[in-house]
């Protein structure tokens, strides 16, 4: 599952180990998102990280602050 979402242009996965400080690319298998991110943090048992666009916390096409305040109808 994590391997299909390995996307480094500089090593491949059996180049590092599950604890390794490289910053290796992403490509999230959900939604597309390239991002950069330590192997040791996709890796960690508790509260590895993952794709910050599924998470909303980084701006895209589908989600961000223009569409919120067109879909809330002009509360925001």
């Amino acid at each position: 599952k994590l391997l299909e979402e390995w996307d480094d242009p500089v090593l491949e996965p059996w180049e590092v180990t599950r604890g390794s400080d490289h910053r290796a690319r992403w490509r999230c298998r959900e939604c597309g998102w390239s991002f950069h991110t330590n192997v040791k943090d996709r890796t960690k048992s508790k509260h590895p990280t993952g794709c910050a666009a599924c998470a909303g916390k980084v701006p895209t096409e589908t989600h961000n602050l223009a569409l919120a305040c067109e879909e809330s109808g002009g509360r925001l």
